[in-house]
């Protein structure tokens, strides 16, 4: 079975929404659009969603090629995509971000931060946010155990993999 690579691309523009709101018209969107396309084109890209937010606000979406490739299943932006390891560069970044306009500590753990996660093992939830941002928590790898290739949501996860020992 041939694999495919199914990139997202996200766009951020840091205008004023007012000002953003009087200059953009729909043609930097076409142009925008026009773009990625040729990206898409130039790199043998199957298929993206991407977004444009002004001030956390979606201005223009846009799906682009195919989820799957080998089943000419067209890209719709409700497809969840498996980001695999490039969330490693964003997903600490933005959380850390978050951390600090909330005035909270890397070093809280899991179950300060979120009290109300009753799903997880008493074992994550003594983890600082510290060692999850750094990848250093112990948490096992999903694809150590073969839990991975698009599982159904997170709790079919979670489940597979409490009872595993922490991998240091």
């Amino acid at each position: 079975m041939k694999k495919t690579l199914v990139l997202i691309l996200t766009f951020v523009l840091s205008y004023n929404a007012s000002i953003v709101s009087q200059t953009i018209s729909n043609s930097v969107f076409d142009k925008t659009d026009k773009y990625v396309k040729e990206i898409m084109d130039t790199n043998g890209i199957i298929g993206l969603n991407y977004a444009i937010l002004v001030d956390g606000v979606v201005v223009h979406k846009k799906q682009m090629g195919y989820a799957n490739y080998e089943h000419k299943i067209p890209m719709t932006n409700d497809k969840l995509l498996a980001v695999a390891s490039i969330s490693k560069l964003f997903s600490p970044t933005a959380f850390h971000k978050f951390l600090l306009e909330q005035n909270r500590s890397i070093d809280e753990t899991i179950g300060i931060f979120s009290p109300k996660r009753n799903d997880l093992p008493s074992s994550w939830l003594k983890l600082p946010l510290k060692q999850l941002l750094s990848h250093t928590s112990g948490i096992p790898d999903q694809i150590d155990y073969q839990v991975y290739l698009a599982p159904r949501n997170n709790n079919e996860v979670i489940n597979a993999m409490k009872d595993k020992p922490f991998d240091f």
